[in-house]
């Protein structure tokens, strides 16, 4: 559709319509206005009180605790986990930028979102670990439990090993 200057003959004939239009009132515009008036003069002054349903409260409460709970559960619970098969090496890179060099049929498994809480990783196989410097960082596997700061080592957990 092209706009154009012209007068459109059309838009006139609507225009001349809409002139000839007229609404009747069954009352004055000031009798309008004094009754508009009356009626916020009756009116509370302080507006209108809406009251909240206390049971609605308690569900949004709830729903809030449950979002938290559950938010919480999946930071601590969900595990990424890392398996090598054998005959392959493999290098993880841990959320602190920590790398674990994982050997053939090993796996290493952390909870990522859990991380900046503590830095707990579960183990099996043999791997050369080079932890970041920061706190506690625990290396749990079913032969025991190995907690460092912040250095560089090996651990070998295979089987009853």
């Amino acid at each position: 559709m092209e706009h154009t200057n012209s007068p459109n003959p059309t838009w006139d004939k609507v225009e001349k319509l809409n002139s000839k239009l007229s609404v009747e009132w069954g009352e004055s515009k000031e009798d309008i206005w004094a009754k508009m008036e009356a009626q916020m003069q009756h009116s509370n002054p302080n507006g209108r009180v809406i009251s909240l349903n206390r049971s609605i409260l308690q569900w949004a409460v709830a729903a809030v605790i449950l979002i938290l709970v559950g938010t919480t559960a999946f930071m601590r619970f969900y595990t990424e986990w890392s398996l090598v098969p054998d005959g392959e090496h493999r290098i993880v890179e841990l959320p602190d930028h920590s790398k674990v060099h994982l050997n053939a049929g090993s796996e290493v498994g952390y909870h990522p979102y859990w991380w900046a809480f503590s830095r707990e990783v579960q183990f099996e196989g043999e791997a050369y670990f080079e932890v970041e410097k920061g706190n506690r960082f625990q290396v749990e596997s079913g032969n025991g439990t190995t907690t460092v700061l912040g250095t560089s080592f090996n651990i070998y957990a295979r089987d009853e090993n």
